[in-house]
């Protein structure tokens, strides 16, 4: 009795895509997180600014909401580059929280923690799927 093997995919074929498929992951989901972040400040589901920073904005000529928005430095700051999302370093700071610098303006005050920094679900899902396809296609032979 003769046993006789055929094989449909090819692992060689998918070891010299995976590269290019992990950079086209990794650029999608810093541009869906840039898009996601920006959106996220603009729904308004952010924390609301505290009674003082909002009389601050008010006496300074500046919009009380969204959180995030005051001058839209920060918000037009945020941007994909290449696998990487880029914006102002003080975005960080918001997104995860932070005690006021000593010498700064208001001292030591904390500053709440308005994670604003994230792809839309939807779209997350969407971008592993894609790279999953493309794992899938590149296995056959």
């Amino acid at each position: 009795m003769k046993l006789e093997v055929k094989v449909n995919f090819d692992f060689g074929k998918l070891a010299n895509a995976i590269p290019e498929f992990i950079k086209q992951y990794t650029s999608d989901y810093a541009r869906e997180s840039a898009e996601g972040s920006k959106s996220i400040i603009d729904s308004g589901a952010l924390q609301p600014l505290g009674v003082v920073a909002q009389k601050m904005r008010k006496n300074e000529g500046f919009p009380v909401a969204p959180p995030l928005k005051k001058t839209g430095k920060l918000y037009k700051s945020i941007k994909q580059e290449g696998d990487k999302v880029q914006m102002l370093a003080y975005g960080l700071l918001h997104n995860d929280g932070h005690k006021t610098h000593p010498k700064s303006a208001i001292p030591n005050v904390d500053v709440v923690a308005r994670p604003f920094i994230k792809p839309v679900i939807k779209t997350r899902k969407k971008i592993g799927a894609n790279f999953l396809k493309n794992v899938r296609k590149a296995l056959r032979k």
